[in-house]
């Protein structure tokens, strides 16, 4: 693939996606929008201070506090002064009206932001933040104050978006949690975790292990990165009944084991030509897309662009790369690189073709196996569930020569 002929064709549909994500906005930039008012103590305690374009709320451990409206207009900021990074503060909009976020939120503490309207953090927008909740969803006091990230909601949810900026310090987290969840801005969290979950109810579990639990309810609901995430050796997670990826999403180290990329859908996964998922270091570390619904895969994933979870020293071992559904179409300008590691393509059946050309069924091109088998093992793994027969066609001959690939089939 030359790469000199490919951005115009490969970046329209995604500046496209851009434009109407943010297109689901301009009805509501006509509110007014000032720094967060009306503001009611449920539980803790919690002052005020405004000083020219800056508000600044002085917080305990585990405030929970309702506005009447939660914005932050270019040119202005919101600070939250918390004891400690690991102390949260709750807020809760009451109005209708979605939270419009083109200033600056700023805490050295954890915040967690609810607004079943909508959530927007536009393009001017900035949240640094020990860490940061967003969501249309609704959650209990019990739950916050207990730090269990359950969140209920209903089809009449709001989307969360993010075109702006959003930052942590290392080890910290982002959540975007809601019916709709989107991102095409820049969202940072060094040696932390950012998860975009997209559902009617979402519950994540054991966020910081490498079995995450991402339970997700809903068929229609959606999760999209166009932007850049980036969480240097720590941890990625989309999740949602369709998930699409045209963006970069890089768990990657210079100086440590790569990270931990997730993808989960029940019912599709589309990565575009332009997606790159990356998650090398000084081990490849693991990338993982998956659609599975009622603990069976199922639906679709189109695989396009870059997927890399390789080492980035001479004798660094490889890393671990799945791809799962129950239709799973590798399409000829992906690229997968594990570096010497393992590469997993599990489906219901799975077809073998003649050169590198598009998939209409699950499968992939010869070609392209062929190239992948360059940089590590690759499993092809049927399953035999309601839908499939297990079976793996060959119908092209695959020859390849390298020092550690190797192909295998169950």
């Amino acid at each position: 693939m030359t790469t000199n002929t490919l951005p115009k064709r490969l970046r329209t549909p995604r500046r496209l996606m851009a434009i109407a994500v943010s297109a689901a906005w301009l009805a509501h930039t006509s509110i007014a929008h000032a720094n967060p008012a009306g503001m009611q103590v449920v539980g803790g305690t919690a002052s005020l201070s405004q000083i020219g374009k800056v508000l600044t709320v002085t917080n305990s451990t585990g405030a929970i506090l309702n506005w009447n409206q939660f914005n932050i207009a270019a040119g202005e900021t919101t600070r939250f002064v918390q004891s400690s990074a690991s102390s949260a503060v709750l807020n809760r909009v009451l109005s209708s009206d979605p939270s419009l976020i083109y200033g600056t939120l700023s805490s050295n503490g954890k915040v967690w932001l609810i607004n079943p309207a909508g959530i927007l953090v536009g393009a001017s927008g900035r949240v640094d933040t020990a860490g940061f909740v967003a969501s249309t969803l609704g959650v209990s006091n019990q739950d916050f104050l207990a730090n269990r990230l359950n969140f209920q909601g209903s089809i009449s949810s709001g989307q969360v978006t993010n075109e702006g900026t959003l930052t942590t310090p290392s080890g910290g987290s982002i959540y975007l949690i809601g019916a709709t969840v989107s991102n095409s801005g820049i969202i940072t969290t060094p040696k932390g975790e950012t998860i975009l979950a997209a559902g009617e109810r979402v519950r994540l579990v054991d966020t910081g292990t490498p079995g995450v639990t991402v339970e997700i309810t809903g068929s229609a609901n959606r999760a999209t990165n166009l932007g850049d995430i980036t969480a240097e050796a720590g941890r990625i997670g989309i999740a949602g009944a369709l998930v699409a990826n045209s963006g970069n999403l890089n768990a990657s180290s210079v100086v440590e084991d790569g990270g931990r990329i997730f993808l989960r859908a029940t019912k599709k996964i589309e990565l575009a030509d332009t997606s790159k998922i990356s998650a090398n270091g000084l081990a490849g570390g693991s990338i993982t897309t998956i659609t599975r619904e009622n603990s069976q895969i199922s639906g679709e994933l189109v695989a396009r662009g870059e997927i890399s979870a390789q080492s980035n020293t001479p004798n660094g071992r490889g890393g671990f790369v799945e791809t799962s559904a129950a239709a799973v179409k590798i399409e000829d300008d992906l690229i997968v690189n594990t570096g010497g590691g393992q590469w997993l393509i599990d489906p219901l059946d799975f077809t073998i073709g003649a050169g590198n050309g598009s998939q209409t069924i699950s499968g992939i091109g010869a070609t392209t196996l062929q190239t992948a088998l360059g940089s590590g093992s690759i499993t092809i793994q049927t399953d035999a569930s309601p839908g499939g027969n297990g079976d793996i066609f060959v119908n092209a001959g695959v020859a390849w020569s390298s020092a550690f690939a190797d192909l295998a089939s169950a």
